[in-house]
């Protein structure tokens, strides 16, 4: 799909929603706004739904697959008292019928213009940064988190912009050092290496991995996550029993891993205990904080959900995006956006009919 086939089927309507959904997570995060205004959008989305989805065709097995999901978001709502997986099941909806890839275009568009505001907005002093000092080769170097709750959160966002450009837009000769000085400019302000370090593998490796078949990626797919979640485990129990250069290479993530691991016990739900304790890896925090329950589920829709893809440019992009995951818990419904592909191919009838995918 070429940028005037999205400016073409461009719909007011659903832009806003894609772009209220993000800016009010925005707003929580950075500005620390009441839940209320989210629950009150969330609760409004849900009787857009129910009015819509009516009329939409479906087959017993997308049946099945939506009932799965149901379940499994009713259950991570009650449980942690979040609705970013809910939030992904209505937004399928809302699509339904009208295409992942025009869903991916509103999130690059609204993600963008939110992370933008938030950075300018830190840069004139009125949104307050997380300042912090790290010791690199001797000299201290000041990190600061451009207007995000972390240092690590503006690469966090960032990186999701990334992959979503190469997948609408592709990587033409000024654009590639374009989107590379904004990253070494982020790099610069916050001091995120993993972020920086993912970022420079993304934007090498993506484009060469793009002219090739895709038959690996595509046969090994539904077991990324089992796989990515087995590097996370020998990472934490073999290189975070102690101190070493790679486990300072990554801020001693190996060693946080290893703790929760070890000194918190395995739940069937939520462990509260672990609210605050800073697990950035997507697959060991699922398995430890948010519970077997959680994690099993997410297994299943990974599993599934990656079987049906056979867009290898978003296969490509969200290989990458599992791979970050390594180093970061990105469970927000606008960064995770891999949670609305996984329901959309699964809920979806006939979804294959937009399988092309963005400009080459």
């Amino acid at each position: 799909m070429m940028v005037k086939e999205y400016q073409k089927n461009f719909d007011f309507l659903d832009f806003m929603i894609v772009f209220l959904s993000i800016a009010l997570k925005y707003l929580k995060l950075e500005f620390k706004i009441n839940d209320s205004f989210m629950t009150i959008y969330f609760l409004f989305l849900c009787v857009f739904v129910l009015l819509k989805f009516v009329k939409y065709p479906v087959t017993k097995k997308n049946l099945l697959y939506l009932m799965f999901i149901l379940l499994y978001c009713l259950i991570i709502t009650y449980s942690t008292a979040s609705v970013d997986f809910a939030l992904s099941l209505l937004l399928v909806l809302i699509f339904y019928n009208k295409g992942y890839k025009q869903y991916l275009y509103y999130l690059f568009i609204s993600s963008a213009i939110c992370f933008i505001i938030t950075i300018i907005l830190s840069n004139v002093g009125i949104l307050q940064s997380e300042v912090l000092t790290r010791k690199v080769d001797g000299v201290i170097v000041t990190r600061n988190s451009l207007g995000f709750q972390t240092v690590n959160g503006a690469f966090l966002h960032w990186f999701v912009i990334l992959l979503l450009y190469y997948y609408l837009f592709g990587f033409k000769k000024y654009s590639f050092i374009i989107l590379l000085a904004i990253s070494w400019y982020i790099y610069l302000s916050t001091n995120t290496r993993t972020g920086f370090y993912c970022t420079i593998l993304f934007m090498i490796l993506a484009p060469m991995m793009n002219l090739g078949s895709g038959k690996l990626l595509k046969k090994s797919a539904k077991y990324l996550f089992i796989i990515f979640s087995i590097i996370s485990f020998v990472f934490a129990c073999k290189l975070g029993i102690s101190n070493n250069a790679l486990n300072e290479l990554v801020s001693n993530r190996f060693v946080l891993w290893n703790n929760a691991i070890n000194n918190h016990s395995i739940q069937l739900l939520v462990n509260h205990a672990l609210d605050t304790y800073p697990i950035d890896n997507l697959y060991i925090n699922f398995w430890q904080h948010y519970g077997i329950v959680a994690y099993f589920g997410l297994l299943l829709l990974y599993f599934f959900g990656m079987n049906k893809i056979k867009d290898k440019k978003l296969l490509i992009t969200m290989f990458f995006f599992l791979m970050y995951c390594l180093f970061e818990s990105n469970h927000y419904y606008y960064i995770n956006y891999s949670f609305f592909i996984l329901m959309y191919v699964l809920i979806v009838p006939n979804y294959q009919s937009d399988k092309k995918g963005g400009q080459k």
